[in-house]
């Protein structure tokens, strides 16, 4: 008896849209036209979202800076096409002098880059942040956070709330930008899985 008084709240116009769904309505999946453009050939997807993952020291940073970098300017990385997008670098991971010296060594200097270190007051938000959120939506840029852990202050063995932190990725992707996460990989066995 409950459940059909449950069925009674439910809006009129609600029930009609249901009755009138029919799974063969679902358009051919063969059919849609829905191709990958890359952002860096065959490597970083246009609004999507890729995670670096390696062990701590082998380079991740420096492997996407160069990469960020290329993309700036419009450059081939390793031999690959790029495309030029601005690229905003979201660092909580590296300091100023390391960060300083690689850009001398790795990019080419551009306003196409913005680096928005821990020395910039206020430091780096996370993807939930308003003004990236704009920022994502009007420019669709290519945006890379160093490191995950650093912007996910919660439980990394909860995988709701893991799930949660990643939407906000997943938002800026939707809202058109290309999303790079600079990510450790665990000690345990168990934790050698990629986040989110």
């Amino acid at each position: 008896m409950m459940a059909a008084m449950e069925d009674l709240s439910i809006p009129l116009d609600a029930v009609k849209a249901r009755a009138r769904f029919s799974i063969e309505d679902i358009p051919d999946i063969w059919e849609m036209d829905a191709r990958v453009n890359w952002l860096v050939d065959g490597v970083i997807p246009e609004g999507a979202i890729t995670l670096v993952s390696g062990d701590s020291g082998v380079g991740k940073s420096t492997f996407v800076l160069a990469l960020a970098g290329a993309v700036a300017n419009g450059q081939p990385f390793l031999g690959l096409n790029s495309i030029r997008r601005r690229v905003l670098i979201m660092d909580k991971e590296n300091g100023l002098p390391v960060t300083r010296e690689r850009i001398g060594r790795y990019v080419v200097r551009t306003d196409q880059l913005t680096y928005w270190g821990t020395w910039v007051d206020p430091p780096p938000p996370g993807a939930r942040d308003g003004s990236l959120r704009a920022y994502a939506s009007q420019h669709k840029p290519l945006i890379v956070f160093d490191s995950l852990v650093a912007f996910h202050t919660g439980s990394e063995q909860d995988a709701t709330e893991k799930r949660r932190f990643m939407q906000g990725f997943r938002d800026l992707a939707s809202l058109g930008a290309t999303v790079i996460v600079i990510c450790h990989a665990g000690k345990s066995e168990n934790s050698k899985q990629y986040p989110g």
